[in-house]
């Protein structure tokens, strides 16, 4: 927690400082004639701290048959994903306005809308230094396995799945703020380079488990579009909360109440973007 109120500490002693930037750093003070739009992507990895440790994931389904999964997933004490953003923007003066989406790749992956407002306290020749801060709600996903169906349905939350195999995701459904620090330089009137460092920070997340049924290729069937002899349902999936499914996940012979894999993370991205 002190780094992050440190990382805190400097985007805001960055944007007070931009009050007192002199004429001879910006050209003509903070609210220089410099407006536009423009489009951008960026890629790069980010850092993900977890408690580490082995986690046996146990299950089973409510039906006849009583399906089950013992699956172990190794949590590691620090992932690296890779991260990607992709943002429109406005600009007025020397402050901007951003919408876009966030989020990694992987195993365990998320994807996340933002909104986000910035400014850029210093400009010289074709060199920007802009902090901003975003508000993102996105969606997370870590992959549990997959249960064997042993008879001809599986029964979750009252609801019959006839497939298979269940696929089970353990779902993430959070709230973030991301403040960010970036570099940015332009090349001729269209074109900017930039690169930056932004730290994810959860604010509140709740965790359920997703389940939809499939034929082994792990894509739910109900995707799968026209198929003879038709389907006996095509309602396939649901999501439920941790506590109406018969699921512990243990740690060191303890049952623990989620997965110890965690969103605050650091990211260090580079990209490009379009400046109409």
């Amino acid at each position: 927690m002190q780094r992050y109120v440190v990382f805190l500490s400097l985007i805001l002693a960055v944007q007070l400082h931009a009050q007192d930037s002199t004429s001879a750093v910006s050209g003509k003070g903070l609210f220089a004639d410099h407006k536009g739009f423009r489009v951008g992507v960026s890629l790069g990895p980010r850092i993900l701290p977890g408690s580490g440790g082995q986690v046996e994931v146990r299950y089973v389904d409510q039906s006849p048959s009583r399906d089950s999964l013992r699956q172990t997933l190794d949590i590691p004490a620090v992932k690296v994903v890779l991260a990607y953003q992709l943002y429109a923007e406005a600009e007025f003066n020397r402050f901007f306005f951003q919408l876009g989406v966030e989020g990694f790749f992987g195993k365990f992956s998320s994807h996340a809308p933002f909104v986000g407002i910035g400014i850029t306290p210093f400009r010289w020749k074709s060199w920007d230094v802009r902090t901003s801060a975003r508000l993102t709600y996105g969606s997370g996903k870590y992959k549990l396995g997959d249960v064997v169906n042993n008879s001809d349905w599986f029964l979750i939350g009252g609801q019959k799945i006839y497939d298979d195999y269940l696929r089970m995701n353990y779902r993430d459904r959070y709230i973030g703020v991301v403040p960010a620090l970036t570099l940015d330089k332009t090349f001729g009137k269209h074109w900017a380079v930039e690169a930056g460092a932004s730290l994810f920070i959860t604010v509140r997340h709740h965790a359920r488990v997703e389940f939809y049924g499939h034929n082994g290729d792990g894509r739910n069937s109900a995707d799968e579009g026209f198929s003879f002899p038709p389907r006996r349902t095509t309602d396939n999936a649901s999501e439920v909360a941790l506590d109406d499914v018969d699921m512990d996940f243990i740690r060191d012979g303890e049952v623990i109440d989620k997965l110890p894999q965690y969103y605050t993370g650091l990211s260090l991205l580079a990209g490009v973007s379009y400046m109409f």
